[in-house]
């Protein structure tokens, strides 16, 4: 908000559509809660995030409870310390059971000690707060171009075990 109290947009233009759709949602009363995984299936499949060092993680969980008494809590606060993150990339659609030995899980491990060779630290600007139509999302915005490099290379390590997001650039943090 600005020192008037008016909701102020946030970060890229993507950020600003989000917000958009994000308003529009709530102003319809058509907001979905997010819920944790569940056994029997769901969207929270493999993943590739980023997650944020320890203090930067509490000051994200303190921002995230000032969210959920506005919010409600019956709203899965999924940026506590302990599940806050960046995603990276999506791998596949959720699967209950992933052992430690499972093939693929090996190989996307190889890949991703790959591409972060290749990168090291990874910075990015925390720059405000938006509304989506599932969940107030913090606006994070690259320092340089190591993140896009490191995606970049993550996506060559892949290859073929790529195809979640084959033809997908993301273009927000």
């Amino acid at each position: 908000m600005d020192p008037q109290g008016k909701i102020r947009r946030m970060g890229s233009t993507r950020f600003a559509e989000l917000f958009d759709q994000g308003r529009d949602a709530l102003l319809s009363g058509d907001v979905p809660r997010q819920e944790p995984p569940l056994e029997d299936g769901g969207r929270w499949g493999l993943t590739v995030v980023l997650r944020p060092e320890s203090s930067v993680a509490r000051r994200m969980e303190r921002i995230t409870a000032e969210a959920m008494a506005v919010a409600g809590d019956s709203h899965w606060p999924t940026g506590v310390e302990v599940s806050s993150h960046f995603t990276i990339r999506t791998l596949e659609r959720y699967r209950p059971n992933v052992s430690k030995d499972d093939e693929r899980v090996l190989r996307y491990q190889t890949a991703l000690r790959q591409a972060s060779a290749r990168v090291g630290t990874i910075r990015l600007e925390l720059t405000g707060l938006t509304l989506t139509p599932a969940s107030v999302m913090l606006c994070a915005s690259p320092s340089d171009e190591d993140i896009d490099r490191f995606a970049g290379y993550l996506a060559e390590g892949l290859a073929s075990d790529g195809w979640f997001e084959a033809g997908f650039t993301r273009d927000i943090w």
